[in-house]
This record gives C-alpha cells, sequence and structure tokens, in this order.
C-alpha cells in the first residue's frame, strides 16, 4: 500500500495492486502506466512525482476501457496521514478532483 496525496498536498488514499482508493476506502481508479481512469474510463489524472496531478489536456484526449470497483471498502493506513504543503501547479495542469 503506497499513500498518496493531491498535489495540492491533501492526503487522498492510497495505490494498492494498480488500485487507486479514496481516503474511505472505496475503488475510484485503476492505473494504466502513469495515468489513472475512473471506473468509466474518463481520465482522472496521473501519478507525477509521488502526487496525484491532472493534465487538462489529457481530460479532453484520455480514455481507456473502465473496471469493475471493489464496493466493499477496503481498509486503509491505520492513522490518516498527515497532509503536506502544495506544489506550485505546473502549466497545463490542475489539482487531482476530489471525488
Amino acid at each position: 500500500m503506497d499513500v498518496v496525496r493531491t498535489w495540492g498536498g491533501k492526503y487522498f488514499g492510497w495505490i494498492e495492486e494498480g488500485g487507486l482508493f479514496a481516503h474511505d476506502g472505496r475503488h475510484v481508479g485503476e492505473f494504466r502506466k502513469e495515468n489513472v481512469f475512473g471506473e468509466n474510463g474518463n481520465y482522472l489524472g496521473e501519478l507525477r512525482d509521488g502526487r496525484l496531478i491532472t493534465s487538462e489536456i489529457k481530460k479532453e484526449t484520455h480514455s481507456s476501457v473502465g473496471f469493475w470497483p471493489n464496493h466493499n471498502a477496503v481498509p486503509g493506513p491505520a492513522s490518516v496521514p498527515a497532509d503536506e504543503p502544495p506544489r506550485d501547479l505546473p502549466e497545463g495542469y490542475e489539482d487531482f478532483p476530489a471525488l
């Protein structure tokens, strides 16, 4: 299990076996290389320098096959990881969506 935060430094959840799980244990995304897609196949964002971020262009141009999410909440870290300082957004990017 790898804890992951948004580009803005907020604790989002974790990555496990190619799946992205929100802090409440919901299975919200699947990775295809560095890109993460929602269950409907829409591009949600990507993992860059250990944080989640969304490319504005990829939102319009990238999609993938959907997936069947695990609807049972998956237990995450025993304690909620702290937020970290935000990073400056690169041009053409926005913070990962709050799901």
